[in-house]
């Protein structure tokens, strides 16, 4: 049927012959039905980082004006990216209407885009194709803080106080954090506002004794004990913290008294 427009038609062949009866016809006569395939969204976008997601396609045959095929088995295959070899099938409605969906990889491995394919094949063995992308991306910063832990010799977190001069912890002993939805282990840095000096990176969780000490040289050692890290800067300590995709967020500012004079 090359060249037929999608739709429904009827197809007929007739034969002419002649015997000893003389001359006659026979006419048969078929319906066909010519369809087309259509995927969407053809294109989507999703930031990833909530386990469970699930992405749905829905295929859909048609005849033209003469609408939806029924009954149709498509095929379905994600054929590249993050989530690549998960397959399905499903038969359309009387819409002519097969969904797919499948669930989202998450993590680093979980970013990039799936190349997504439909099929449906005829009684003589042809196969029409459609296919679809769907992106997953992450350009959420993770959240971070610069939380004061307790002083490993007094055992408790010194109030600050009403004076601001004191910052947020007299005795500087902080706990960095920091979570991200897709990368597991963002990385902290801590910048010396009064200096170029920047420490780390250091994963979440680090405990830092920090002193802030202008006019001296600003120095990472390491802590003692519990505290992991002993960080000396001129000016207040700015931290930043950074994902796997290049998401940041900062500055957030540990605060401390400088060291007396």
């Amino acid at each position: 049927v090359p060249g037929l427009a999608p739709g429904i038609h009827e197809l007929c062949v007739r034969a002419n012959g002649s015997d000893g009866g003389g001359a006659g016809s026979v006419t048969e006569c078929i319906e066909v039905t010519v369809a087309t395939i259509d995927l969407a969204p053809a294109a989507a976008v999703n930031e990833l980082g909530t386990p469970g997601q699930t992405h749905t396609v829905t295929a859909t045959v048609a005849a033209g004006a003469d609408g939806g095929v029924p009954g149709v088995t498509v095929e379905f295959e994600i054929l590249s990216g993050p989530n690549a070899g998960a397959t399905g099938s499903s038969v359309t409605d009387a819409a002519g209407e097969a969904e797919f969906s499948y669930a989202a990889a998450q993590g680093p491995a979980g970013l990039g885009t799936d190349v997504i394919e439909a099929c449906f094949g005829d009684e003589q063995g042809d196969t029409v194709c459609e296919t679809a992308t769907k992106q997953w991306q992450d350009t959420t910063p993770p959240d971070a803080a610069c939380d004061p832990t307790t002083n490993p010799s007094g055992g408790n977190v010194p109030p600050a106080g009403d004076n601001p001069a004191s910052g947020q912890n007299p005795d500087g002993f902080y706990v960095l954090t920091a979570t991200d939805a897709v990368d597991p282990d963002p990385e902290i840095f801590i910048h010396d506002s009064a200096s170029s000096f920047v420490a780390g990176p250091f994963p979440s969780g680090t405990t830092i004794k920090l002193v802030q000490a202008p006019g001296a040289k600003p120095s990472v050692s390491p802590g003692v004990g519990a505290i992991d890290w002993k960080v000396k800067l001129n000016g207040d300590a700015l931290l930043f913290a950074e994902d796997d995709s290049g998401n940041v967020v900062g500055p957030i500012a540990c605060l401390v008294p400088p060291a007396p004079k």
